[in-house]
């Protein structure tokens, strides 16, 4: 996982943008099938920052809302799910 994580995110300054996220989606679910927690938050965040940042808060927030979800390996659905009570 920390290889192709790496690998991934070092393609990220050469790929177009779907090919970057295709990649890290494709790493996520890997991720995902291993119950690896710790890469799953690591690559949403990888997943939802480039989409806050470019404007697209409802990507963004799906995707960083898994980075902080606890006790899950991510795979829920979480619209509407980010108030802290």
């Amino acid at each position: 996982m920390k290889c192709a994580n790496t690998r991934v995110y070092a393609w990220w300054r050469w790929a177009n943008g779907r090919q970057r996220s295709a990649s890290f989606v494709q790493l996520y679910r890997a991720a995902e099938e291993r119950n690896d927690e710790y890469y799953i938050r690591l690559i949403a965040h990888n997943l939802g920052t480039p989409a806050g940042m470019r404007g697209d808060f409802g990507e963004a927030l799906r995707w960083l809302s898994r980075m902080l979800r606890k006790g899950t390996a991510g795979t829920a659905d979480v619209a509407g799910s980010c108030s802290p009570f």
